[in-house]
């Protein structure tokens, strides 16, 4: 029941509501969301809600905005609920009826400024309990928080999530017109801002004059066509009057599209100089931050996904251990949130800078760009280009040459540039200072209007970027006290803060007259000398050494395992370990480096990524056990850092990783490997598990994702250049393709209704239930055998997993439609897959389908109902992802070849995989499975020969789905081999016939890869075991869980 209209006051309007008989829907006479009125009666205006989703939408999310939120876990009915005190602050929400409520109060919100409102007591003055603001507020949150059990992934986790936090104050009433004004509708009088397409009715497309009018341009844009292409083709005789085109060239084209507002603001350019070298003028090109937050805010497609309030996520109801994933989970967030007036939307600003080269060749030109992105979007939107949830904001200088022609000396040039960067910044990003102290109304793409508080959370920078932005010496930690020859210590220092830099600067301007004098003083606390005035120095609730993220690219690929795979180098010897790599097999996911590691000269991120999966197999045998320790640690460390979610049990993990490094680092340094491991990467990974805590996982801010959108955002742009001035260029071909993407957007949203309440975005736990196991065998089941010895010769019966996502990772198996060969005859598979015993073995598979089926060894007295099968060569599976992110880039799909033997291949390619081996396989883990080698991938004909041209159709029971033939390795050891956390698996003997099986496709639950046990420097074939041949030459591999971070997490 709604609480009494005659005795609640009107919060929007600030006077008592109404008296007069309420009005229902179906005495309404206009939309109140467009404004149209020429309805005849309710259901002319039914039928129009049903025929404008936006409208639709509109009018729901009006409903859902002021409903009221679960109380106690459980949804009340709102005809028998009034709302509680002590339950609620007294300034949320009321609950809203049905269709029948009075039409005026679907506006009844609260204030626009938001403050905690307590029973005729001001803030901070004395009353009832808490007497001061910040615990009165924090007295309120207590009462409002909403505690649910999640069902989705494990019924044992508990959400507790604030209540006050994001709140509605009202709707915008004006959305819709402000879309319908912008692309060619009616103002809120009704007069046509727009011609329209015709009488009566609205040009959706405007400002172009019709779709194909729109798709063309659009096509022209967003497909990157040159100007002088796109006019010779306009200039084709026809094509403009046959097309109905508005555009006659690329000029005119452009002129149409700048008719579209700006998606993030107007650009700008200012101008930056030294006092004493006003010849010398620096550019920056910048646009307000704060519109560009707004941006991403009221974009319709985003707005489903923007989570405004702040999520405690535990593992179960004792809540002992917090979940870590997405930027709302973690500890800043609801700290930061408790600062903020009582319904305040917290908006975690990420900044990211990377100086980046335009040109493909070295000393050409460069840019400096500026990117934001909020942390309110779900990760996976975030870095994903298409979505633009990331913006350009600006372009900081880049020309550092200037200075070299005058008569400062290196020390002070690099001082002037550090200098340059934070006035730079100090200008692009000072608008957030006063959003983020007091707050702006920003509506979302579906009408809610928050109250905004822009906080900048995340900065996002490599090494040399975070000692510039925190004014830290270069080669000291950014984010602690550390002396920089004590980084090898195996604990953090004392944080830096804004208060502790600030004071060492202005002490050191106190105590000094001379620039030189100031630098050296700075520089003996470990604090740069070059910047009086930091740009982040007045920015509110931000410690920018707590904000400087990890950096999983540069910190720990290209730092600590370049160190690492440099060290391997030596120990084992260039040539051995390129001898060693070069003999590895090829496998799904993994570079094949046919020359080894010390070919490549400029080595990538990516190709450390590559050298890191196969680098801990290469090193067993040779290796002593203590180093193989450090470096396994060192690994482990590395695969736990990039895990999409956490928890306090693998955040233990990552800090026993670090403690295990640190306890046998001496070996490294008794190699002579380094003299003191005072490195400041290595020293990094200190503050890893804080970081995680404190902003989410570490996808959250990776420069990695920020470094893809150096192609969109500068490369692309300047490609499109004439080359001459070109940061104009770049960013007018910049904003139109924001435009072009708007336009898509609000015709999508025209088109679709927007969803009206936001998604959960809850991550599951870090390591997800198993799915069901495997139905038991019958004992028949030739898989049933658990022992290392060769199981009988028998056939497998039809497939026992009816869904493949029901016992494994892939939830989607994707094989080609039509075979790689049809009818190939059953001797030419055997040959040239190299399984001569295939036919023998598909007998007696075939044998126990049989309505009376016969002994194995008489049914290999018949012949097969058929002499062809269709044969495929490839198949993949998409896995389920082990997280909430669902768009995992590496390890989405998997694919899993059985190449034949040909003129041009003489081995063929048949690649490894685990298979479910018994009833206790599950989806994570080795119990229960098996390797195996894919020989043959098949199918079963839908006709058997009887005679020379009698066909019949096959028995009912013959397996319908795609077959596999495989070649089975023996069980894995019950322990992992040695220090290196690797399974060992084992060859059958040559003579052995018996360890092959046909399975079904869906039996298989990942593809693998095996890496042979080398040994001893010199004790391997080098010349035998090629990267075509190790398979079939060695007997003894290593199951390698290094081959990707899905592997890691699965095979343990």
């Amino acid at each position: 029941m709604a609480p009494s209209r005659s005795t609640q006051p009107d919060r929007s309007s600030g006077h008592s509501n109404r008296k007069s008989k309420p009005r229902r829907l179906a005495e309404l006479s206009s939309c109140p969301s467009c404004g149209k009125s020429d309805f005849h009666g309710f259901k002319g205006l039914s039928m129009h809600l049903s025929k404008t989703p936006l409208c639709n939408t509109f009018v729901k999310n009006l409903r859902v905005a002021q409903r009221k939120e679960v109380v106690g876990g459980q949804r009340q009915n709102p005809r028998n609920m009034t709302p509680s005190p002590e339950m609620l602050p007294r300034n949320l929400d009321e609950v809203v009826e049905d269709w029948d409520m009075e039409f005026n109060d679907l506006y009844h919100f609260a204030e626009d400024t938001i403050e905690p409102q307590g029973e005729d007591v001001e803030m901070g003055e004395p009353g009832p309990g808490p007497t001061t603001q910040a615990n009165r507020r924090e007295e309120i949150r207590n009462r409002a928080y909403r505690v649910h059990v999640l069902s989705e992934y494990d019924n044992d986790r508990v959400v507790d999530e604030d209540l006050t936090a994001g709140k509605v104050i009202r709707m915008d009433t004006s959305l819709h017109q402000r879309w319908k004004l912008l692309f060619g509708g009616k103002d809120n009088t009704g007069k046509e801002a727009i011609p329209a397409q015709a009488e009566g009715e609205i040009n959706p497309w405007l400002p172009f004059a019709s779709e194909l009018d729109y798709r063309v341009g659009r096509w022209a844009v967003k497909d990157g066509i040159g100007h002088s292409s796109m006019d010779r083709f306009l200039s084709i005789p026809g094509v403009v009057e046959k097309l109905g085109l508005s555009y006659h060239n690329i000029r005119s084209l452009h002129q149409t599209i700048d008719e579209i507002p700006e998606r993030a603001g107007e650009w700008k350019t200012d101008l930056l100089q030294y006092k004493d070298y006003e010849e010398l003028v620096y550019k920056v090109h910048y646009r307000d931050p704060v519109q560009a937050v707004r941006a991403l805010w009221g974009d319709v497609e985003l707005s489903s996904h923007i989570v405004t309030r702040p999520k405690k996520i535990f593992t179960d109801a004792s809540k002992g251990k917090r979940v870590y994933s997405e930027m709302w989970t973690t500890k800043w967030w609801h700290r930061i949130q408790k600062l903020l007036p009582l319904g305040a939307t917290l908006c975690p600003i990420i900044i990211a800078t990377d100086k980046t080269n335009l040109t493909q060749f070295s000393g050409g030109l460069y840019a400096y760009p500026v990117y934001l992105t909020i942390g309110n979007l779900p990760k996976a939107l975030r870095r994903k280009p298409s979505k633009q949830a990331c913006v350009l904001i600006g372009y900081l200088p880049a020309d550092s040459d200037k200075l070299k022609g005058t008569d400062l000396s290196d020390q002070n040039i690099g001082s002037r540039h550090q200098d340059l960067f934070h006035a730079a910044m100090r200008h692009i990003l000072a608008p957030l200072i006063p959003a983020g102290k007091d707050g702006v109304n920003m509506t979302s793409g579906n009408g809610e209007v928050h109250r905004v508080y822009p906080i900048l959370a995340c900065y996002s920078a490599d090494f040399p970027e975070q000692c510039l932005v925190t004014c830290s010496k270069y080669g000291t930690c950014p984010k602690c006290q550390t002396p920089a020859k004590k980084l090898s210590e195996p604990k953090v220092g004392d944080p830096r803060t804004p208060a502790w830099t600030m004071g060492i600067i202005n002490e050191a301007k106190l105590a000094t007259t001379t620039p030189y004098q100031f630098r050296k003083v700075c520089m003996e606390s470990d604090v740069s000398g070059s910047v009086l005035k930091p740009f982040w120095n007045d920015f509110p609730y931000t410690n920018i050494h707590a904000s400087i993220t990890p950096d999983v690219l540069h910190q720990l690929y290209q730092g600590v395992i370049k160190w690492i795979i440099g060290w391997c180098t030596t120990l084992l010897t260039e040539d051995e370990l390129n001898a060693r790599v070069q003999a590895l097999p090829p496998a799904f996911g993994v570079r094949h480096f046919s020359n080894g590691f010390s070919v490549l000269s400029q080595i990538s991120g990516p190709e450390r990524k590559e050298m890191t999966k196969i680098l801990l197999g290469c090193l067993v045998g040779e290796l002593s056990k203590e180093i193989l320790t450090a470096m396994k640690a060192i690994l482990e460390f590395v695969y736990l850092a990039q895990y999409k979610v956490h928890d306090d049990d693998t955040l233990g993990y990552m800090e026993k990783a670090l403690r295990t490094f640190h306890s046998y680092k001496k070996y490294l340094i008794e190699e002579n490997l380094h003299e003191t491991l005072n490195i400041p990467k290595f020293h990094s990974m200190l503050h890893y598990v804080q970081a995680i805590k404190e902003f989410g996982t570490t996808d959250n801010y990776n420069t990695e994702t920020f470094e893809r959108f150096h192609i969109d955002f500068a490369k692309e742009g300047y490609r499109a250049s004439n080359k001459r001035d070109i940061f104009p260029q770049m960013m007018a071909w910049l904003s139109r393709r924001e435009k072009v993407s708007m336009l898509d957007n609000y015709l999508n949203a025209r088109d679709n209704p927007l969803p009206p309440s936001h998604p959960p975005h809850l991550p599951p736990p870090p390591h997800p239930p198993s799915p069901p196991p495997l139905p038991p065998h019958p004992p028949s089941h030739p898989l049933s055998h658990h022992s290392n010895q060769p199981s009988p010769l028998l056939p497998l019966p039809p497939p026992t997993i009816a869904n493949s996502s029901s016992s494994s990772p892939c939830s989607k198996t994707t094989i080609a439609k039509y075979p790689t060969y049809p009818n190939r005859p059953l001797t030419t598979i055997e040959k040239n897959h190299a399984a001569p015993l295939f036919s023998e073995h598909l007998k007696v598979f075939l044998n126990a389908f049989l309505t009376a089926p016969t002994s194995n060894n008489q049914a290999l007295l018949f012949s097969t109902p058929f002499t062809k099968l269709d044969v495929w060569t490839q198949f993949r599976f998409e896995k389920t992802s082990l997280h909430d992110d669902t768009d995992d880039i590496e390890n989405d799909t998997d694919t899993v070849k059985a190449i034949p033997i040909s003129k041009d291949d003489s081995h063929g390619r048949f690649d490894t995989v685990i298979a479910f081996w018994n009833s206790t396989g599950e989806g994570t883990g080795t119990q229960g499975i098996r390797v195996g080698r894919v020989r043959i991938i098949f199918r079963l004909p839908p006709k058997v020969e009887i005679g020379t041209g009698y066909f019949l159709d096959p028995p009912s029971a013959w397996p319908k789905d795609h077959l596999v033939y495989i070649e089975w390795y023996q069980n894995l050891a019950r322990d992992p081999h040695g220090v290196n956390g690797m399974y060992t698996v084992r060859k059958y003997s040559p003579t052995s016939k018996s360890h092959f099986s046909i399975i079904s496709l869906s039996q298989i639950r990942q593809g693998c890869m095996l890496i042979p046990m080398f040994g001893k420097k010199g004790s391997w074939p080098q010349k035998e075991w090629t990267t075509s041949r190790v398979l079939d030459e060695a007997n003894v591999f290593l199951l390698n869980n290094w081959q990707s971070i899905y592997s890691y997490q699965t095979l343990w």
